[in-house]
């Protein structure tokens, strides 16, 4: 139980490692780089990055991604990400039903195994013991190494269900995204607010008890409103190159993937099976030849 464990981890993050490495973006982020150097304490190491804020962001993927920052925003957009979604979710789910099917068939399959192994020695026993009575002895080569069929099905399952998490996950960031960029603009229209407000020498209950002069409170707001545009300016930035690179690169790149995952591994799964099934019927076949 605890090898199978280690070893479906191991797999797992071999995965991880594989993905990261041909995304180059990530690749070469500080935040890998530390993680496959493997420091003592990675999470001490990790808290001592310098983390990027919204604009940094945005210059970051500016920077990585220009050719999606050039694609204008479409109406259509929204409604293929709604109906991908959808569908995502619903595929997610089956994935974790067949998961759980397929992991009961893996360890009926161990157990067959076992007890099949088991078998065949015993008979070859009781053929020698039976040979005394004048019954031909029957030989059966037992087979040393097996390979569970259901092993196939189920690593591409869960390698299945964390890529569905996965591209569910991008897509639902932009609507994160979007929040922030609604809450940014409230922020902007209050300070249009309080600026107006400054500009006419009116001031805020707490302003009544600041010593600043109507030109630094009007200053003031102003450097805020800068502020606020430069960061509304980046959401929209990050926010259009995340639905660009989705919509034309993600999404078509991902459905192709699975297509073409799916046929490899029901082949695997299929010769596996055959293969393993094959060795039971020459088993049979070598008993019923003893006896004629």
């Amino acid at each position: 139980m605890i090898n199978n464990f280690v070893q479906q981890r191991m797999k797992l993050l071999d995965l991880f490692l594989t993905k990261v490495a041909g995304i180059p973006h990530l690749y070469n982020s500080e935040e890998f780089q530390l993680f496959i150097r493997g420091p003592s304490d990675f999470r001490k190491a990790s808290e001592s990055l310098e983390k990027d804020n919204i604009v940094e962001a945005s210059r970051r993927f500016q920077n990585h991604f220009a050719e999606f920052a050039m694609y204008p925003n479409n109406d259509y957009w929204k409604i293929e990400f709604e109906e991908c979604l959808t569908f995502f979710r619903s595929g997610r789910d089956l994935m974790q039903k067949f998961e759980v099917v397929v992991k009961k068939n893996f360890d009926y399959f161990d157990s067959f195994r076992k007890e099949s192994t088991a078998i065949v020695h015993l008979v070859n026993n009781l053929s020698e013991y039976f040979s005394a009575f004048g019954i031909k002895e029957v030989s059966i080569t037992p087979k040393e190494n097996f390979s569970n069929p259901y092993s196939v099905l189920l690593d591409w399952t869960r390698s299945e269900i964390l890529d569905l998490l996965a591209i569910i996950e991008a897509i639902e960031k932009q609507y994160e995204l979007e929040k922030h960029l609604s809450k940014s603009e409230e922020k902007l229209s209050k300070f249009n607010t309080k600026l107006e407000k400054a500009k006419a020498g009116k001031k805020t209950f707490s302003q009544y008890f600041s010593s600043k002069t109507k030109e630094q409170l009007i200053e003031e707001v102003g450097k805020a409103i800068s502020q606020e545009k430069e960061v509304i300016s980046a959401y929209q930035n990050l926010i259009k190159i995340i639905k660009a690179r989705l919509i034309n690169l993600e999404l078509p790149r991902f459905k192709q993937q699975k297509v073409d995952k799916l046929e490899m591994v029901m082949r695997t799964y299929i010769s596996s099976s055959k293969t393993e099934f094959e060795t039971l019927i020459s088993q049979l076949q070598q008993i019923d030849q003893g006896f004629n």
